[in-house]
Formats: structure tokens, sequence, C-alpha cells
């Protein structure tokens, strides 16, 4: 099975989160989702995300730009790059989202990663596990052999969470090209590896796949 067609039908099961590209089954989920999104309690920090003010004065109509987005990431996803959104369900609600990225991934065998986890399921270790989960996937079932990612450098919680990965910092001068927009002013990047990566005993499993006999 090719890469993109893996990322396009597999669930990932970790601990009590489940993690599958988004299909048009998902849209209404996700529109309620996304309608009633919080990600932080001060809208003052600096780390804020520019597309997320723009919910505060019209959640719907954002929350369907999103859903576009996210439906022509999937569709579009080729060989050459890929921007593909995990959405991550908790109890069957969607609570977050994890994105895996790369360019021309058959050569370079070097991901990314971005995350987005919902106020409400921060700080009870949803967020390393999301993260620990895509790239046990992308280390142990597609060979990955490296995983980038950046956090705003006020952004404690984001660092949090890839520094207990394994994650370790990245001279900017070190960085490969990504599939997303390097922010060399305010973000710090990060890098792990299969070796590097701190598992902590997650367990994955995964469905959706044909068997191996089909």
């Amino acid at each position: 099975m090719r890469d993109e067609e893996f990322l396009r039908r597999v669930r990932i099961h970790a601990g009590e989160l489940e993690l599958a590209a988004y299909t048009p089954a998902d849209g209404d989920d996700y529109l309620s989702f996304m309608s009633s999104l919080q990600l932080w309690d001060d809208p003052d920090v600096p780390y804020f995300f520019p597309w997320f003010r723009a919910f505060a004065t019209d959640p719907e109509g954002q929350a369907h730009k999103s859903l576009e987005r996210i439906a022509s990431c999937v569709d579009e996803l080729n060989p050459d790059i890929w921007d593909v959104p995990l959405l991550v369900r908790y109890r069957g609600h969607i609570i977050g989202k994890q994105d895996i990225r790369a360019l021309k991934f058959a050569r370079t065998r070097t991901i990314s990663t971005a995350s987005m986890l919902d106020l409400r399921y921060q700080g009870r270790g949803f967020g390393k596990l999301m993260r620990r989960a895509v790239l046990i996937v992308a280390f142990d079932h597609l060979g990955a052999q490296r995983a980038y990612t950046g956090a705003h450098q006020e952004n404690m919680a984001s660092r949090g969470v890839s520094l207990a990965c394994g994650y370790r910092p990245v001279p900017l001068g070190d960085l490969p090209p990504l599939a997303e927009e390097i922010r060399p002013v305010d973000h710090d990047y990060f890098c792990v590896t299969p070796h590097s990566l701190n598992r902590a005993g997650v367990v994955v499993e995964l469905s959706g796949l044909p068997s191996p006999a089909s």
C-alpha cells in the first residue's frame, strides 16, 4: 500500500485516543468541534493564532473555512507533499487535531507535525499521547528517520510536550525544507528520531487497513 493511501485509511488507537484522517463522514462533528473550540484562557498570549481571532466574530463561517481546508488537504495528498489532518477523538468526540506533514517523503524520510488540542482537554496528558502516537506510526510503520516540530518561544506548554517526547532543539541553519512556513523570528524548532523518541510505554494499535492477504 502506498504511504498516502495508508495515511488516508489508518485509524490509530493509543490509550483513550483515536486518530484518523478527516473523511466526509466527519463533517458535522468537525464543524461542531471548531465552532466551540477553546485554546487559551488568555486571549493576549503572544502565540495566539491569528486565524483563531476570526472565530470570535464568525465561529460558524470560520469553522466551514477550516473544514474546506482540511478536506482539500486529504484530497490533494500526493507523494510530493503531505499535510494530513488527523482528527483526535476521545470517547467518540473530536477534541483536537494532529497534523503530519512531509515533502517528498520517499526520498527525505522526514516529517513534521503540528498539534491542536481543545483547552478543556489540556493538562491530562493527551497532548503528549497524540504526539507519541503519530511519531510511533511514522517511525515504525512508514519508515521515517526524523521528525521536526516548531513552537513559539513563549509557548511553554507546546515546548514541554516536545521535550517530554524526546525532541531536542535544532539550530535554524540545520533545518531541512519543511512542508510548512518556517518562522525564524519568534519560533524555536526541535527534532526527534526513532532512537531519541521517549515512548513512555505508549502502545499503538492500527485498524482500518486491508488485511495482508487481501
